[in-house]
C-alpha cells in the first residue's frame, strides 16, 4: 500500500513531475503492479482543488489519477472518493488500511491538535518528495526524496471519528 498527499495537484503540469517521482519511490521499494489506484479529495464542490476548469470537474480529477497511473504502469481500474459528498471542513485527515487486495478508506475532520507528529526513521516506509519549482523531474535534483523538506509528519492520530466512505468506479 503507498500513498502519496498530492498537495495543490489539481495542474497538470505539476502530474508528470509528481507522478514520475512517486513512480521512481514505488520502484526503490520494489512495488509495482497493484490491484487498485484510489483518489480521495475535494474534486467537486466550493472545495475543489481547481478541477473546475475541467467540464465536468470530476473529468480533470480523472485525468490526474491516469497520469499517475500511467507512470505506475497500472492499468487497472481506478476509484476515488468526492470529499464535497461529506459535511466534513476543507481539512481533512484520510486513512487508507489495506484489506486483502482492497483497502477501507475512512476520513474525519482534520485537528492538528489530535496528530502525534515526530522526524521519519525509515526512508524505506516514508518519505516527502518536491520538485523544485522550475524543474523537471528527470533532473537529478529533482529526484531527492527527504525527510528534511517539510520536517516532522504524522506518526498518529486518534481512533476515535473516523468515518468509513465508498469510493466510485472511476475507471473500469
Amino acid at each position: 500500500l503507498y500513498g502519496l498527499h498530492n498537495f495543490g495537484g489539481a495542474d497538470k503540469l505539476k502530474w508528470r513531475g509528481r507522478s514520475e517521482l512517486l513512480a521512481e519511490f514505488v520502484k526503490h521499494c520494489g512495488g509495482g503492479g497493484g490491484t487498485m489506484l484510489y483518489g480521495v479529495c475535494f474534486a467537486t464542490g466550493a472545495n475543489s482543488r481547481g478541477y473546475m476548469s475541467f467540464n465536468p470537474a470530476k473529468v480533470g480529477w480523472l485525468a490526474e489519477l491516469a497520469a499517475f497511473a500511467e507512470k505506475l504502469k497500472y492499468t487497472g481500474p481506478i476509484s476515488g472518493y468526492d470529499l464535497a459528498n461529506q459535511a466534513l471542513p476543507p481539512s481533512v485527515t484520510v486513512r487508507f488500511n489495506r484489506v486483502g487486495a482492497t483497502s477501507v478508506i475512512q476520513v474525519k475532520a482534520y485537528k492538528k491538535s489530535d496528530d502525534t507528529t515526530g522526524a521519519i526513521t525509515s526512508l524505506t516506509e516514508h518519505v516527502q518528495m518536491k520538485l523544485r519549482p522550475g524543474e523537471n523531474a528527470n533532473s537529478e535534483t529533482a529526484k531527492y526524496m527527504t525527510a528534511a523538506v517539510f520536517g516532522n509528519v504524522t506518526l498518529s492520530t486518534p481512533d476515535a471519528g473516523w468515518k468509513t466512505v465508498y469510493p466510485e468506479l472511476l475507471r473500469g
